[in-house]
């Protein structure tokens, strides 16, 4: 049922809309594949991939050894992270 929706929501453009309206602030969606999490990386601030796979997909051009090195970084904006309510 909660796929169905996912879907239904996708296709009528909804699904970040019904996210921020309702405060569903533990959920992303996936830039790659567009799956449900609530763990991934945030790459540069901003953009949400569920796995290495996909955010290696969407940025062909880095390096994810380089980027596992400077997401421990406390200034870093790129990195490994859980969304907890």
């Amino acid at each position: 049922m909660e796929h169905l929706l996912v879907e239904e929501l996708r296709k009528r453009n909804a699904l970040e809309e019904v996210i921020c309206e309702y405060g569903i602030e533990t959920v992303r969606e996936c830039l790659c594949c567009h799956r449900l999490m609530n763990e991934g990386w945030l790459f540069a601030g901003i953009e949400t991939y569920c796995s290495d796979d996909c955010l290696m997909k969407a940025h062909p051009e880095e390096n994810l050894l380089i980027l596992k090195a400077e997401a421990l970084r406390d200034d870093s904006d790129t990195y490994w992270t859980k969304w907890e309510g």
